[in-house]
């Protein structure tokens, strides 16, 4: 068995203390250790704030990666992993397990089961490809990946749609049926996993560094996407559509078409992911 989180093991021996000081505190004979609650207390919120870079540091230092069913998922399925150098796929891969440590996935079915890795990596594939160029890459903001097995309802947005990202809540939703046919062809579907990363990315960013891209701007994308604006609006519903979010993801997708008609954008977007 494996130790992926060094944070969780150095907080036992804290944990355990704060449980035997706290209730001597409340004794009358024991009363000068009150003073002392405040260490273990100190420590663990230490422990707690910075426990991605604690994580990441350990995993580095012990070269932990995937397990070699996941490898083999990458190889066959990943485009992106499969033209990364070997210190590159060293370093997805890494990324990829503390990142896969560190979220809740819940598969929203009439019995909630287990995902299997395969689909909780597939779930946070992009997330990973577009902060590759980054050292900020865990989306601390967002802690808990819901798969739905069809499109779904939301008490904000009532109507059936694929993805949602909930900024506030740290949750992002997707259809796993919509998930996988976008990740696997992406020039018949549209690829909602990526969509929703970027969504995500830039509500953590609020906007900073984006382009300032009007919202009837979007059909100017018609020529360069394999599917049109309209269909994607009805997909994801145009209350839900990010203009900036849709432009970045044209920009991931068909980079050399992008930089070709809005080179701006795509400066802006290089800026962003790869600086």
């Amino acid at each position: 068995m494996r130790i992926t989180s060094l944070s969780i093991i150095l907080a036992v021996p804290f944990l355990l203390a704060l449980a035997i000081l706290l209730p001597l505190s409340f004794s009358h004979e024991y009363r000068d250790y009150m003073g002392w609650i405040i260490v273990p207390i100190l420590v663990l919120t230490f422990l707690y704030t910075f426990r991605p870079q604690i994580d990441y540091w350990w995993i580095q230092r012990q070269k932990i990666g995937l397990e070699k069913p996941l490898v083999d998922w990458l190889i066959e399925n990943s485009v992106f992993y499969r033209e990364l150098s070997d210190e590159e796929k060293n370093k997805f891969e890494q990324r990829a397990s503390l990142f896969l440590d560190s979220k809740d996935f819940v598969l929203k079915a009439k019995e909630e089961h287990k995902i299997p890795e395969q689909y909780k990596l597939l779930a946070i594939h992009e997330a990973l490809k577009i902060t590759f160029h980054q050292e900020d890459f865990l989306f601390k903001n967002y802690d808990r990946v819901i798969l739905y097995p069809h499109t779904f309802p939301s008490p904000e947005h009532k109507y059936l749609h694929p993805c949602e990202v909930h900024s506030t809540d740290g949750i992002i939703l997707m259809s796993k049926p919509h998930l996988i046919n976008g990740f696997i062809n992406t020039r018949q579907f549209f690829n909602i996993g990526l969509y929703s990363w970027i969504t995500a990315h830039m509500k953590d960013a609020k906007h900073e560094g984006y382009p300032m891209i009007n919202a009837n701007d979007i059909s100017k994308l018609d020529p360069i996407l394999p599917y049109s604006t309209d269909q994607i609006k009805e997909l994801i519903g145009e209350r839900l559509l990010q203009s900036q979010a849709l432009f970045a993801y044209a920009f991931f997708q068909y980079q050399n078409l992008m930089e070709k008609h809005f080179p701006q954008y795509s400066d802006a977007f290089k800026n962003i992911f790869y600086s």
